[in-house]
């Protein structure tokens, strides 16, 4: 197994992006995840920064069905965006156990409520690319499942 490492990209004075892996053309059993958030207060992204420097981002490099991650965050505008790419159903079994499955059941309201609001999407992509962080966004707000102040208030749905 090669040993990947993250790259980290400054993009205003309060953001930045990580990169693992590099954009290239998908394998066809490929499954792009999305989740996107905006309005979260400066606590709970610092609090959503905490946990995945020290639970999710440690254990992704050592993955090898995680085929490439972008994560983008802005302490100032209370957004987040995190763009993943996985072989088959690796990141359901990912985002179902240890440390992540812990978190989702004990930190959501923590993390997740307030005033944000945020987009959940799973999906193949049919081109077998990688989208862009825009469309990533556009994506995520038009077809993901959507929470609003810790509470689901729309089902996913799949892109066209």
């Amino acid at each position: 197994m090669t040993t990947r490492t993250w790259t980290l990209e400054r993009n205003s004075k309060y953001g930045g992006i990580q990169r693992l892996g590099e954009r290239a053309p998908l394998p066809k059993d490929a499954v792009v995840s999305i989740t996107h958030g905006k309005g979260l207060s400066l606590g709970q992204t610092i609090l959503n920064s905490m946990y995945s420097g020290w639970f999710i981002l440690p254990r992704l490099p050592k993955n090898e069905n995680l085929l490439y991650a972008e994560l983008h965050g802005d302490f100032k505008s209370g957004e987040s965006l995190t763009i993943t790419v996985w072989r088959g159903k690796a990141m359901t079994q990912f985002r179902d156990k240890g440390g992540h499955g812990w978190a989702i059941k004990l930190l959501t309201n923590l993390v997740f409520g307030g005033n944000a609001t945020l987009w959940f999407l799973t999906y193949v992509p049919k081109d077998g690319q990688i989208p862009s962080a825009e469309e990533a966004r556009r994506l995520s707000e038009q077809y993901g499942k959507m929470m609003v102040r810790g509470a689901f208030v729309r089902s996913a749905t799949r892109p066209a």
